[in-house]
């Protein structure tokens, strides 16, 4: 519960435009998440993403790839967390105008999620679309 009331915390502050105390406030919730669940833990990915998402809301590009990238580092095990990893990735890469590392991530997402959901699934068709995008 401390770990979820960090979590909503750092939303809250986020929402507020306190970047840095709310990223304080995930880390929190990651250091509990990591001690419950294990490193691995999926609560732990979603929460890397989360933090991620923080950095990257904040302007902090370099702080959100490396989030981006613990997750991932955390998640190979699962095809589908490591497509939503490689999605962030990707869009943290176009915002910074690395469009050919974007396109690199999101292609391995698509690849990832037509081996394991169907090249027909809903999510596969939007990986596509987003790599599409990222090539132009």
């Amino acid at each position: 519960e401390t770990a979820v009331a960090h979590s909503n915390l750092a939303y809250f502050l986020g929402g507020c435009n306190e970047m840095q105390a709310s990223a304080v406030h995930m880390r929190r919730a990651l250091l509990l998440m990591d001690a419950i669940g294990g490193p691995s833990g999926t609560e732990s990915v979603a929460t890397w993403l989360k933090l991620g998402m923080i950095y990257q809301d904040g302007l902090h590009a370099v702080m959100a790839v490396a989030c981006f990238r613990e997750a991932l580092a955390r998640c190979e095990h699962d095809p589908s967390q490591a497509a939503a990893c490689l999605h962030a990735l990707a869009v943290a890469h176009s915002v910074g105008g690395g469009f050919r590392e974007a396109l690199a991530h999101e292609q391995r997402a698509l690849a990832l999620l037509q081996a394991t959901l169907g090249e027909g699934h809903e999510r596969a068709v939007e990986a596509a679309r987003w790599a599409r995008q990222f090539s132009r």
